[in-house]
């Protein structure tokens, strides 16, 4: 939550409000998206994973290219579009869990290759949508817009976006601080 700074906040805000910056928006994000991994490379390089770290990293560039470029789909209504392109995804990865579930009988030795089917899956997924967008919006004719105000925009609205999501999740959370150190497992039922 943190690195994505709730950037697809803006991205659709910005992207509904006016249909000349989607292809600037495109722009940056590809180079939001590397500083991203980079920072996220920084974090995790010394942490113990279960899996690689470029498949650690494979992970996040999906989730957040995910959200990134799924924001562009809401923001133009092409619902449709992008849940044909989730379906087809999610399918597909779901026939190659369970073909690798029974082909190595549940090896706990090949557990890393369901991961590996999951977060690849989710990275194609991520690869169509930008692929889709670009084509989209690689002839059409655009505004000239000033990238250093666009970036600002996006930015800010995200900013704030991200302080309310934080204020939403302390408001909605804090009490289990309070609940778990002030009652027994008993009174928890637990």
């Amino acid at each position: 939550m943190v690195l994505s700074w709730s950037i697809e906040s803006g991205i659709t805000f910005y992207a509904v409000k006016d249909n000349t910056v989607i292809r600037s928006i495109l722009t940056i994000l590809l180079p939001l998206l590397v500083f991203q991994v980079v920072v996220s490379w920084v974090i995790i390089r010394n942490m113990q994973l279960s899996i690689a770290i470029f498949f650690a990293l494979l992970f996040i560039l999906g989730n957040l290219s995910n959200n990134y470029f799924s924001a562009i789909f809401y923001a133009k209504k092409w619902f449709v579009l992008l849940n044909i392109i989730s379906c087809c995804i999610n399918f597909t990865v779901m026939l190659a869990l369970m073909y690798s579930y029974f082909y190595f009988n549940n090896g706990a030795e090949n557990y890393i290759y369901y991961k590996i089917l999951y977060i690849s899956g989710m990275a194609i997924q991520a690869f169509l949508l930008m692929l889709i967008l670009t084509f989209k919006y690689r002839k059409r004719e655009t505004v000239s817009v000033n990238f250093k105000s666009l970036i600002t925009k996006i930015f800010t609205y995200s900013s704030v976006a991200f302080i309310s999501n934080m204020v939403f999740f302390l408001v909605t959370r804090i009490d289990y601080f309070f609940v778990e150190k002030y009652c027994s497992s008993l009174a928890l039922s637990n």
